[in-house]
């Protein structure tokens, strides 16, 4: 299974909470969209995938992927929400091998 988030604001100040448990889910792989330094040190896991995502790639990514004419406005992180249904599509690529995709909102600690 693969989990996908996104964050294009600094990853939050409980993210090694969360990170930790997420972690501890060998089972699940994790990937982790966003434009914030995640160069500072947060634990390691295989399991868990950092990719640099800016906010506007979601725009062209939406574009192409339904090849639209036009190029939608997905200018707030709230609103990358409202497209979750769509992960399946927009991330297909990163999806290649995995039976089961899914989101969760990352307040949520995990446990195994």
């Amino acid at each position: 299974m693969y989990i996908v988030y996104w964050f294009n604001i600094p990853l939050p100040e409980w993210w090694d909470i969360f990170a930790t448990t997420a972690g501890y889910n060998s089972d699940i792989d994790f990937l982790v969209l966003t434009d914030a330094d995640v160069s500072k040190e947060i634990p390691s896991f295989d399991n868990i995938k950092y990719k640099y995502f800016e906010q506007n790639q979601i725009n062209d990514l939406i574009k192409n992927k339904l090849d639209l004419d036009f190029t939608p406005k997905i200018n707030h992180h709230k609103k990358f929400s409202e497209i979750r249904p769509m992960y399946g599509l927009l991330f297909s690529e990163e999806l290649k091998g995995y039976d089961y995709w899914g989101w969760l909102n990352p307040h949520v600690m995990l446990g195994d």
